[in-house]
């Protein structure tokens, strides 16, 4: 047994820098995993509590049993109330009161309007 740890010690003497070198990558490695996972860790945080309040946004609500069940209709339902009687067919008497006939002025003015769209719509065509 001696044999073997004076065996280890000229080793380590021998390979001291590599063994440091090891020891200390490894201590910056694992420093290194720390930190990510700290930086993680708290982003993860952050995202729970968006998510615990977006769940809140989102939580079911009773409904009221207005929403849910269609109200009864009243016994009673009111007649139609007609401002005029109902006819099949319209009398030209009739449809007189309804009608207004235009004027030569202002027929005129219509026909130019009507004739200013064309001329515009005709222009722009190439």
């Amino acid at each position: 047994m001696k044999l073997n740890f004076e065996m280890l010690l000229d080793w380590l003497a021998k390979h001291r820098i590599a063994v440091v070198s090891g020891f200390i990558g490894l201590i910056v490695l694992l420093l290194i995993l720390l930190v990510t996972l700290h930086v993680n860790n708290r982003g993860n945080k952050k995202n729970l509590e968006v998510g615990r309040a977006l769940s809140e946004a989102y939580t079911a609500e009773p409904l009221k049993r207005q929403e849910l069940f269609i109200e009864e209709e009243p016994d009673f339902v009111p007649k139609f109330l007609y401002f005029r009687e109902p006819q099949t067919s319209w009398t030209p008497e009739f449809a007189h009161q309804f009608w207004q006939s235009l004027d030569d002025k202002t027929l005129q003015v219509l026909q130019d309007a009507a004739d200013n769209n064309i001329n515009r719509l005709l222009e722009a065509i190439p």
